[in-house]
């Protein structure tokens, strides 16, 4: 039974008065869940939106690129990394000087960075003498000093070098090589799988927030959303 009388055959009754119900329940039902496929449709089409919108990495942050990789043609899986973005190109070094040295180690002196490798070098400043002395295996007693570089001609993150520093009396070489480091990084990820169509930077370039770094093509996204 699919309704349901409030009254009887010659019940007295007034305009307006409701005198049955329909069992609409069934109808609710369908309706529900109409309703729900077409929001599950509607949350179907904004991801695959998302995914096509993502086929296009920009950056999030402005600075230098660094660690990119991609070479058009490449197939590139969502969640990779496609490289790092330095805010500024301030790269630190960490290197070990013998302490009778670095007692005449300051803050401020000039040093020159020799990248290892090649004959390429870069200027720097001293930042940071430690105040703690190392001994070596050799019995060699060692002072950590941290030189900063503003570098404009090399992406130096990861870059093994070492260094000479300047008191403007003596010239003082370091015990030891190490890799440049930088504070201030980030990653830009591929948030959709697909074929490199195009790279727009290259390594060294400065670019801002929101530059495109790069474009996928994926055509099985590209046939879904029509």
């Amino acid at each position: 039974k699919d309704y349901k009388l409030y009254y009887l055959e010659g019940d007295p009754v007034k305009k307006g008065w409701a005198i049955a119900k329909l069992d609409s329940s069934d109808y609710e039902v369908n309706i529900k869940s109409q309703r729900n496929a077409i929001r599950q449709a509607e949350l179907s089409k904004a991801s695959l939106d998302r995914q096509i919108n993502n086929l296009k990495i920009v950056s999030n942050a402005s600075g230098y690129v660094s660690n990119l990789y991609l070479v058009e043609g490449a197939y590139v899986v969502a969640n990779t990394d496609v490289c790092s973005i330095t805010s500024s190109q301030k790269d630190e070094i960490t290197l070990q000087f013998v302490s009778s040295a670095a007692s005449q180690i300051q803050v401020g002196n000039s040093a020159r960075v020799l990248l290892t490798g090649s004959l390429n070098y870069v200027d720097g400043v001293v930042t940071f003498v430690s105040n703690k002395i190392s001994t070596l295996a050799s019995g060699a007693t060692v002072v950590d000093v941290t030189i900063q570089v503003t570098n404009s001609r090399f992406a130096l993150t990861g870059v093994t070098a070492n260094a000479e520093i300047s008191t403007g009396i003596n010239t003082f070489k370091s015990a030891n090589e190490a890799q440049f480091s930088s504070t201030q990084s980030g990653v830009v990820k591929a948030e959709t799988s697909g074929s490199v169509k195009k790279v727009y930077v290259k390594n060294g370039q400065y670019v801002s927030k929101g530059e495109l770094i790069a474009e996928l093509e994926n055509n099985d996204l590209i046939t879904s959303s029509q």
